[in-house]
């Protein structure tokens, strides 16, 4: 392996973390510009030098030590940095980061579903959880209209 194929891997570890609260959509990210984009044979280099650029440029432009100001408009801000200057590491068209920046609006709310769906079974603040409160609900309901319930 390559000291520039190092390089990439580097500047993959320090966009995955960028955020902690994007983390998933950051990892996948960085998968799709393992699998998609990086070619060790050609471009490590050029890309190793881009990456280092973009993570500085979206490390600057958006606090990442405060996250409230990291959203999810900054990843894609990210995919968007790329398909401009891609010319120089890659032959993407710039369809293809179209369709990366709306899989990553995806896996964000993919993401966002299930930490609902985990909210609705459980509730962590001490607070009644859905299904509990959907439970009494339905129970008063019958107990109150038991003629509309049962024939």
């Amino acid at each position: 392996m390559a000291i520039d194929d190092f390089h990439v891997i580097e500047a993959l570890a320090r966009l995955e973390h960028l955020s902690k609260d994007y983390i998933v959509e950051l990892k996948y990210l960085s998968k799709r510009i393992r699998m998609d984009i990086w070619d060790p044979a050609t471009n490590s280099k050029e890309l190793a030098c881009w990456l280092n650029t973009i993570n500085a440029d979206v490390s600057s432009s958006y606090n990442v030590e405060i996250d409230e100001s990291f959203t999810l408009d900054a990843v894609i801000y990210y995919v968007d940095s790329r398909a401009k200057s891609s010319v120089y590491y890659c032959y993407k068209p710039y369809k293809y980061f179209a369709e990366l920046a709306d899989n990553i609006r995806l896996v964000n709310a993919e993401k966002q579903i299930t930490q609902q769906w985990r909210d609705v079974h459980a509730s962590e603040d001490g607070y009644k959880c859905f299904m509990e409160i959907f439970d009494d609900v339905f129970t008063q309901a019958i107990d109150i209209h038991k003629e509309k319930f049962f024939h």
